[in-house]
Parts: C-alpha cells; structure tokens; sequence
C-alpha cells in the first residue's frame, strides 16, 4: 500500500502503546489500525516522490 520500512516500524511501535495502555496483547488488527490512520509518504507527497524518482534515475543504483 506504499508505506516504507520506517511507516510500519511506526505503526507497530503505535500499536504496542496503545495495546499496552488498554491492558492487553497487542494484535494484528491493532497495527492495522494505526496504519489506517496515518497515510503513507508516498501517498500524501506523490508529487514529490515522483520528483525525487525522476531525479534518481541515471544518478542512483537501485538497491536490491
């Protein structure tokens, strides 16, 4: 869905909070849910995605 590494370390990390403040395990559907509420970078700043993609190709080896 577009999120990054750093996007879903977030959400986990938000997730563990918020389990442990409601007293409990945290579960699948409580990352879910953190990563509904925040929409990724590459959604909310396409435009400057796409430059910086742009601007990469040719100067730039893709990691793999």
């Amino acid at each position: 869905d577009g999120f990054s590494g750093a996007e879903i370390e977030q959400a986990v990390l938000a997730a563990l909070h918020s389990a442990f403040a409601a007293g409990r395990e945290v579960e699948t559907t409580d990352v879910l849910r953190a990563l509904r509420t925040s929409p990724p970078l590459s959604v909310t700043r396409r435009e400057q995605v796409a430059a910086l993609r742009r601007w990469a190709e040719g100067r730039c080896v893709p990691a793999e």
